[in-house]
């Protein structure tokens, strides 16, 4: 992850790739979901399926295994990776993605709170996701280090601050 700030100006700001504790965030994440998933399907196995379904269930179980696997080791490092923030006076730009690539502008005037979430995993693991709410609908944010959020609700709050007063 790498954070650049304009020099000729304090209002703007970009963020490129994210921080690697998002990848054991969203690993974990995934993981519980699956272990949920798992756990449902082997107890409906064993408890209420009749044998014929035993098998299938159990196929079913393992094609969920090998979707996780895939979520771990491919999508969630390309997730970190490609992911652009970049805060300017004017505007706030998401990009996601590389072949399927995903850009959202906001204009800051139509951002009306900038709030910042953080549950106990995501205290643990030091990242705060960053929720911006105004006019229309806007990105979701994966989470960021807590240092960019701080910086990045800072920024867009004393930028949305200073348009609503001219």
């Amino acid at each position: 992850m790498s954070v650049t700030q304009s020099p000729e100006t304090t209002e703007a700001v970009q963020v490129v790739g994210l921080s690697k504790t998002v990848l054991v965030y969203e690993g974990l994440r995934s993981t519980g979901g699956f272990a949920v998933l798992a756990g449902l399907l082997e107890l409906a196995r064993t408890q209420w399926a009749s044998e014929s379904w035993s098998t299938p269930l159990r196929i079913l179980i393992g094609v969920a295994a090998a979707l996780l696997v895939v979520d771990l080791a491919i999508l969630n490092p390309r997730l970190v990776k490609w992911t652009r923030i970049s805060a300017s006076r004017d505007q706030f730009l998401l990009t996601t993605g590389r072949f399927l690539v995903t850009e959202v502008a906001v204009r800051v005037p139509a951002i009306l709170t900038v709030d910042l979430k953080q549950g106990p995993l995501m205290r643990m693991l030091r990242l705060k996701r960053v929720t911006i709410r105004g006019i229309g609908s806007l990105p979701e944010i994966p989470p960021l280090s807590a240092d960019v959020a701080n910086s990045l609700q800072a920024l867009l709050t004393r930028i949305a601050d200073s348009q609503v007063s001219r």
